[in-house]
């Protein structure tokens, strides 16, 4: 118990210079990397290629218009509702890789 808590006032005492040193490591750029390939290719499979573009520039409604054709009667061939849950987990997705490769990039500046 007490060399856990040596550990402890041991990493607390170094403040961010342990980020610092995790930075420096080429294992932490490749995860960093990794992470956002791995976000773009499940994007992929979660939509078409094709629609990502226009789903992440564009709202819904515009998305939605650009994406899917009209019957002869003047209404949409797919649902409306599916395809806003699509394009929310896709700009959900998308959005929370960002930030997290945001905040690695950060963390990795503000470490050195």
């Amino acid at each position: 118990m007490q060399n856990l808590i040596y550990g402890v006032k041991a990493v607390l005492g170094h403040g961010f210079s342990m980020a610092g040193q995790v930075t420096q490591y080429e294992l932490f750029w490749g995860f960093a990397l990794g992470f956002l390939v791995s976000t773009l290719v499940h994007g992929f499979l979660i939509t078409d290629p094709k629609m990502v573009s226009t789903i992440l520039l564009n709202d819904r409604a515009k998305s939605f218009e650009k994406l899917n054709a009209r019957s002869d009667g003047g209404s949409y061939t797919a649902s409306y509702a599916e395809f806003s849950k699509k394009a929310d987990n896709v700009k959900f997705l998308f959005g929370l890789a960002a930030l997290i490769v945001m905040l690695l990039v950060l963390a990795a500046f503000l470490a050195l």
